[in-house]
């Protein structure tokens, strides 16, 4: 038997990562938790995001051009060490569109 507390939570999860590509990717269902781990990181149209990021776009409403741009910056980050690092909140809050891909 299954531990219903657990259930809740898949369930809960699942329904906001809907909401997310409600938001963000004209309402796709077309998406998946990477090795069906739920809660895990969140496959769709190529992006790939974590748990967290998902609540905190949803979180801070931000647009999906910041989400986007941030995914972009933060793929530039991998491969070019000397780039600073922002977290995301911050990101969207006081650094989005001053210089970064203009």
């Amino acid at each position: 038997m299954k531990n219903k507390k657990l259930i809740a939570w898949q369930k809960a999860t699942n329904a906001l990562a809907q909401e997310f590509c409600n938001k963000y990717f004209d309402k796709t269902e077309n998406w998946r938790w990477t090795s069906g781990d739920i809660g895990g990181n969140f496959e769709i149209n190529d992006y790939f995001f974590g748990l967290d990021r998902i609540v905190e776009a949803i979180e801070i409403n931000c647009s999906y051009e910041l989400l986007i741009q941030f995914y972009d910056y933060e793929m530039d980050c991998l491969n070019d060490k000397s780039l600073p690092r922002y977290n995301f909140k911050t990101w969207v809050k006081y650094y989005a569109g001053f210089g970064y891909g203009n």
